[in-house]
């Protein structure tokens, strides 16, 4: 097996490989290809002349107070099932790795399974809830479907109110608006857009993953909103944005981990006057709690 870092990969291995190891549909992997494939920062991993694995990164600059610094987050991986339990995961992230502690500050992964980043010293940094919701019990104001919408400003407000998170530029934002696909749910309130919700709807249920919003009432409407195209809604957030203070939930669970590896703790010196070396330790110097999972 050999690893290899920034070698480009022809359409049509890519997408045998992804139909192979992610059994996702047609449409999923020419979005994933368009909008999240990056030949530079992606390592991968060949069995011969066979691919084998695959390892998505990217730098990503990420905000701790008024220092914005590089990060490095691990965007997506993927074996072939024909070499799981083969060590091929494990290869590909020592790579990474010597990648990432040599270009960033930290290396960040939004993922399901954090078990498979214990051994390389990632640590928990936050978690997303997905909320099975009761309809709000409230007026609405004009709130609106779309299937595109300028709300980067309001993605930049929305992230200013939380600190050690990754503050997406505006061509990477545009990105991610693409890759997600689905509808969005707008809110405005005095013609302002107070907020956004991204949606997929199937024939009885909508889910919300991420919401960006000014306030509570902007959340409160998006979510109204959603109850009028269907009659059950689930809403995906960060664990510090306690949406149960101002909407019923029914069910909760948790879904995803954001994990973190802090690369080199002398490097956190300039912004917070002292090494860190634990993740615990850096969320109890932040300003703010982190928001790190529309990555």
């Amino acid at each position: 097996m050999k690893i290899h870092s920034g070698r480009a990969i022809d359409r049509r291995t890519l997408e045998t490989f992804l139909t192979y190891a992610c059994l996702q549909k047609e449409s999923d992997i020419q979005a994933w290809i368009k909008y999240r494939y990056e030949p530079d920062t992606a390592f991968t991993a060949y069995e011969g002349e066979q691919l084998i694995g695959l390892m998505q990164c990217r730098m990503v600059p990420m905000q701790f107070g008024r220092h914005r610094v590089q990060a490095a987050q691990i965007v997506d991986a993927a074996v072939h099932p024909d070499f799981r339990q083969q060590a091929v995961f494990s290869h590909l992230l020592d790579q990474v790795m010597i990648w990432a502690d040599a270009n960033a500050l930290c290396t960040l992964v939004l993922t399901n399974q954090p078990f498979l980043y214990r051994s390389h010293r990632f640590e928990p940094y936050g978690q997303t809830i997905t909320y099975w919701l009761e309809k709000p019990d409230r007026p609405l104001y004009t709130c609106e479907t779309r299937t595109n919408a300028d709300i980067f400003s309001l993605y930049e407000y929305f992230i200013s109110c939380f600190d050690g998170s990754i503050r997406l530029p505006k061509e990477a934002f545009t990105r991610q608006i693409h890759y997600q696909r689905g509808q969005i749910f707008v809110s405005r309130y005095d013609h302002e857009i107070d907020g956004a919700a991204f949606c997929h709807a199937d024939e009885h249920t909508i889910q919300i993953e991420p919401a960006f919003y000014t306030d509570s009432s902007a959340l409160m409407n998006l979510v109204g909103h959603a109850f009028e195209q269907r009659p059950a809604v689930s809403l995906t957030v960060g664990e510090d944005e306690r949406i149960e203070r101002f909407l019923t939930v029914k069910q909760a669970r948790r879904k995803d981990t954001c994990l973190i590896h802090l690369n080199t703790a002398s490097l956190f010196e300039p912004v917070f006057k002292q090494p860190i070396h634990h993740a615990e330790e850096l969320k109890t110097l932040l300003k703010a709690p982190a928001w790190n999972y529309w990555i």
